[in-house]
């Protein structure tokens, strides 16, 4: 008879926690409805400062991924002229200057900017690095490959904002230039209510943003700004993009990383 009793217990109180697990990611959806998209952005900037990773130069100086390694090795070619879009700190900025490339770099957040340049000269490079939001910042001159480093594409909101980006890019490739992209991949279709909700509140509340379907996002335990913002994409929300942006997908493919190369 105790034994009934603990199960029923146990069971009554699991599902009772399931219901208010899924009750919080409704109020966290419904508050990232009402945020604007310069929350959304500066939780970057956040995003580095609370992992440590300005400090970590073994973390800089680790390389390429094995996949980074053969998707970038596959498709760059030694005297591209290369901007790397979420440099970040600077690894895979490093990496390829190591291997020869002609690379540049663009991060959103300044002090990682500055951490990568006195990396890069401690190395013995003297590169060109760029501060700012790729979907505002004036480019340079024209590249023969941009590179969005590891899942950066993904945490560009909105899908306006990411074609309009790929247009521009699509403007300052050399002939035969490269988009080269890395994303994270949908592994399963999220649930459509908390967008929804989102959605409700955005437009209710006047925000600047809409949360899409396959928006991910994680508020902090504090309630004041975002952890996390990331677009997981299915294979033809991806390749719509690169299509809307009057690109050709030359290469896609959709693993544990999503990985697609785009030309004009």
């Amino acid at each position: 008879m105790r034994d009934l009793l603990r199960t029923a217990l146990f069971s009554g109180l699991y599902h009772c926690g399931r219901t208010l697990e899924r009750a919080a990611t409704l109020w966290f959806y419904a508050a990232a409805g009402a945020v604007r998209l310069a929350n959304l952005r500066a939780a970057i900037q956040r995003q580095w400062d609370d992992s440590g990773a300005l400090l970590w130069e073994g973390y800089i100086r680790s390389g390429l991924m094995p996949w980074e390694r053969d998707f970038y090795l596959r498709f760059l070619k030694p005297d591209d002229r290369l901007l790397v879009v979420g440099c970040g700190t600077g690894r895979d900025l490093l990496a390829l200057l190591e291997l020869g490339h002609r690379a540049e770099g663009l991060d959103v957040a300044p002090q990682c900017t500055a951490v990568a340049g006195r990396l890069l000269r401690q190395r013995g490079f003297e590169v060109p690095l760029y501060t700012g939001g790729i979907e505002t910042i004036g480019l340079p001159g024209r590249f023969d490959a941009f590179i969005f480093s590891w899942f950066c594409y993904s945490y560009i909101p909105q899908s306006k904002t990411r074609i309009h980006v790929l247009r521009t890019l699509r403007e300052h490739l050399n002939p035969g230039g490269r988009i080269l992209v890395t994303y994270a991949p949908a592994k399963t279709l999220p649930r459509r209510l908390p967008i929804r909700l989102a959605q409700l509140v955005a437009s209710l509340s006047g925000s600047d943003w809409r949360p899409e379907y396959g928006d991910f996002v994680r508020v902090s335990d504090r309630g004041t700004y975002f952890v996390h913002y990331e677009h997981q994409f299915t294979r033809e929300g991806l390749e719509g993009e690169a299509r809307a942006a009057g690109l050709t997908v030359a290469f896609h493919e959709a693993a544990d990383e999503g990985t697609a190369v785009l030309t004009a």
